[in-house]
């Protein structure tokens, strides 16, 4: 609920320059990470996002690699180049 809440906010006000994201430890799991891959696909301005320990599964797994453009990108402790 809380990963929603955040990236509905940076959605929803008219501030694009949002360079990175990091969320550590806060159980994103794969509902949060479909709506940070929605916040993705509205701002293009994102270049890095870190989601340390955030319990992702397959599902978000695969969100990740449909909405992710970003170079690099951080998922628990192992970074994945795409």
């Amino acid at each position: 609920m809380g990963v929603r809440a955040i990236m509905d906010s940076l959605t929803e006000i008219p501030y694009m320059h949002t360079k990175s994201v990091r969320l550590w430890k806060v159980k994103a799991q794969d509902e949060g990470t479909r709506t940070i891959c929605n916040y993705m696909e509205k701002a293009k301005t994102l270049e890095y996002l870190d989601l340390m320990d955030n319990q992702i599964g397959p599902l978000g797994i695969v969100y990740l690699q449909i909405y992710c453009w970003l170079q690099w990108y951080y998922f628990d402790y192992f970074p994945l180049r795409l």
